[in-house]
């Protein structure tokens, strides 16, 4: 069976996708970053490359949309006035990706305009997650409704003394998907570098025999690409092998990866020892989503605004265990101030004080 959950809050939205009983992808996406995905345009065609199989389309105020020539719904010419829909986001430098819309074509002096808005993030987030394959959908938090409203009423709607994700207990798994490192048994573990041009999958024997920790590696580093959504180009490095080895490892490999609905490619062969996957982009990643450059110096790390939202579900999950309970909570010090300014936590029941781990941690004062 597979289950969608979407647990909406102000200041981010999480979802997980659960089959068969496992948390097999979780999505973040920030309230202040709206989604573009489904939108609706009246366009003209900028350029067109056969060569290349794909166009570029004016979106007017919207900039520029990039269009495979197969998700056109027919062949294009320069100028061509066409009805695309948003299909992925605009990702760093590049456009938005449209694919056209079946239909009348709009008059061919029409300027570019916006037909539809993009429905709430968390709308999108569900509609593409989902893609009639979930047999349950669970909503919580304000944005329910309108899930309710674009899904349908086979949505269900989660209530209880606990969070949906805490149901469904996704709490713990949520948090590993954020660290750098994954354990393998006994000795072994994957360390997984997002950079920015690709994201670095390192495998470790940690002393054991490497035959059995890279065959162990492999199917693990695929269930992680799909649980972080990682996307782009992703290089694994597993442990030296034989070529008659390393043949069966890819095979290990490319069936880990057929389980994936997003359908990743491996490159055949391997690179002087490496294994190139290339999956389509869903959104950010999940480690993406959660963290932000560090003040000084290089790296990331996990941002004020979601640790801000982890407060926020901690205390609501408090008060609906006990109503009027005292409670302390010690955040970093840029989550204090944020907090300190927070029309909802201005409560003389919630004391809040400055720590130094960059956590968030409340008890019961």
């Amino acid at each position: 069976m597979s289950v969608l959950i979407i647990e909406s809050g102000p200041l981010e939205i999480r979802a997980a996708v659960i089959e068969n009983g496992e948390p097999v992808e979780f999505h973040l996406r920030r309230t202040d970053q709206p989604s573009r995905l489904g939108e609706i345009w009246h366009c003209r065609v900028l350029t067109c490359d056969r060569a290349t199989g794909a166009a570029f389309v004016d979106l007017g105020p919207a900039g520029r949309g990039f269009l495979r020539l197969k998700d056109a719904g027919g062949p294009l010419v320069e100028g061509q006035a066409l009805t695309v829909e948003v299909i992925r986001d605009v990702t760093g430098d590049k456009a938005a990706r449209v694919a056209g819309r079946p239909g009348p074509a709009p008059p061919a002096d029409a300027a570019p305009a916006c037909l539809r808005p993009a429905p709430a993030p968390a709308v999108g987030l569900a509609r593409q997650l989902s893609a009639g394959t979930a047999e349950r959908v669970i909503v919580e938090g304000p944005d329910a409704a309108a899930l309710r409203a674009a899904l349908g009423s086979a949505v269900e709607l989660h209530r209880g003394p606990r969070l949906a994700f805490a149901d469904w207990d996704l709490d713990e798994a949520f948090a590993q998907a954020l660290e750098r490192t994954v354990l393998l048994a006994p000795h072994g573990r994957l360390t997984i570098d997002e950079l920015e041009a690709l994201t670095a999958i390192d495998i470790d024997a940690g002393g054991g025999p490497p035959g059995p920790v890279n065959r162990q590696a492999v199917i693990r580093a695929a269930a992680e690409i799909r649980r972080r959504n990682l996307s782009g180009q992703v290089l694994l490095d597993p442990v030296r092998l034989s070529g008659a080895e390393m043949a069966r490892l890819h095979g290990d490999l490319a069936r880990a990866l057929a389980a994936d609905p997003r359908r990743p490619e491996l490159a055949r062969g391997t690179l002087d020892g490496l294994m190139l996957v290339t999956r389509k982009r869903l959104g950010p990643s999940l480690r993406q989503a959660a963290t932000e450059a560090m003040p000084d110096g290089d790296g990331r790390r996990l941002s004020t605004r979601h640790l801000a939202a982890r407060l926020l579900r901690l205390v609501e999950a408090a008060r609906r265990a006990a109503p009027g309970a005292r409670l302390h909570a010690t955040v970093p010090p840029d989550v204090a101030a944020w907090a300190a300014a927070w029309p909802g936590l201005r409560d003389s029941r919630l004391e809040i004080a400055c720590g130094t781990a960059r956590n968030v941690a409340l008890v019961q004062a």
